[in-house]
């Protein structure tokens, strides 16, 4: 049978899978017995995985706790050895070859998903029994930096639970789906902190000329690009206005107060208010506050995130001009912001003191 064949009985199967387990499913529940019905699933899933990777990949190999390698070019460099973290560039799909997500956007681009502002690129993934699937972790075994892996995870290798056998799997777990998972490892991380400082630092030296002395704190620099007209001291009570644009620091704009700007870099939202936004001061770096003026009579006013802060800290002065850079435990931490900025992300936020209009 073709694949497209394939695709096509996928589909139907898992159909009629589902409609034709939903009343042996009550049945079973009313008798207390409801593993027994998870470990039927499973079964006819593998009989139709095996039947697909005949048809379209018969020199798969199986691997670890039940995944099937599709394809493997090695890495020449270090090998993933239970690290926490990983930094990897990856594709899922699902076994109908359907693209689920992806780090690369020119895939992004084809698909028509791609969105200017959003995050392309590597990602950290944080490796724990609550972060990846089980699949995914047997996936990474044995992989050396540099190298690209493929890999069939059946849905019950999804799981984020951990049991001792493989055969465990088939009889209690039950996951999301079957995914294939192409992944380059580009980086293993032991110490997540100290790779982020070195990635902050080696971008301050190289476009800054920023030493590691330099850290007014750490894992934050700050850099004056324009001096103010006239420096003065900011009482407890004063209030101010910037502009603002932020970065990662592969260069993606994902923020700016600039409507011009907002524009160039294709993230202008009509539903934003642009323009100078008012800050006010306070005897504390952390009690700094961000208004928004949205209309005469309407604000929102916010805590920026402490890097921002930090950075706003340093102004000395009317129409100074500064640049500052710190490391996600001043930013948006391990979590990231939606789309736009990914966990573990240092980031620089290029700021100008300015008149209200």
């Amino acid at each position: 049978m073709n694949r497209l064949a394939y695709r096509y009985d996928y589909k139907s199967f898992m159909k009629i899978l589902r409609k034709t387990i939903i009343i042996p499913l009550l049945a079973v529940l009313a008798a207390g017995c409801a593993k027994e019905v998870a470990t039927s699933t499973n079964l006819l899933e593998e009989e139709y995985i095996e039947a697909w990777l005949k048809s379209n990949y018969p020199n798969a190999t199986k691997s670890g706790t039940g995944i099937y390698i599709l394809d493997d070019q090695p890495g020449s460099g270090a090998a993933y050895n239970a690290e926490s973290y990983v930094h990897v560039d990856f594709t899922t799909k699902d076994i109908d070859g359907t693209i689920i997500s992806t780090t690369d956007v020119e895939t992004s681009k084809r698909l028509g998903t791609y969105t200017k502002g959003n995050y392309y690129g590597p990602k950290i993934w944080q490796i724990s029994k609550t972060t990846i699937p089980v699949g995914v972790e047997d996936l990474l075994s044995g992989m050396k930096v540099g190298g690209t892996r493929t890999a069939l995870v059946p849905s019950w290798l999804t799981t984020l639970n951990r049991y001792k056998k493989e055969s465990d799997y088939m009889k209690k777990a039950s996951g999301s789906s079957t995914t294939i998972y192409t992944v380059t490892l580009r980086d293993v991380i032991s110490d997540i902190q100290k790779w982020e400082l070195d990635s902050l630092a080696s971008y301050a030296r190289n476009n800054y000329g920023l030493a590691p002395a330099d850290t007014i704190r750490r894992g934050f620099y700050y850099k004056q690009t324009t001096k103010p007209v006239k420096e003065k001291t900011f009482p407890n009570d004063t209030s101010f206005y910037i502009n603002y644009i932020g970065r990662l620091l592969d260069g993606t704009v994902f923020d700016t107060s600039i409507a011009d700007s907002a524009k160039f870099y294709g993230i202008y939202s009509a539903s934003k208010t642009y323009g100078p936004v008012k800050i006010s001061w306070a005897e504390d770096v952390v009690d700094i506050k961000m208004t928004v003026e949205t209309s005469s009579s309407a604000s929102n006013s916010s805590t920026p995130v402490g890097g921002f802060q930090y950075t706003l800290w340093e102004l000395s002065g009317t129409y100074e001009k500064g640049t500052g850079l710190f490391w996600s435990p001043l930013g948006y931490s391990t979590s990231g912001s939606g789309n736009t900025i990914p966990p573990f992300s240092p980031l620089r936020f290029d700021i100008e003191m300015v008149n209200k209009n």
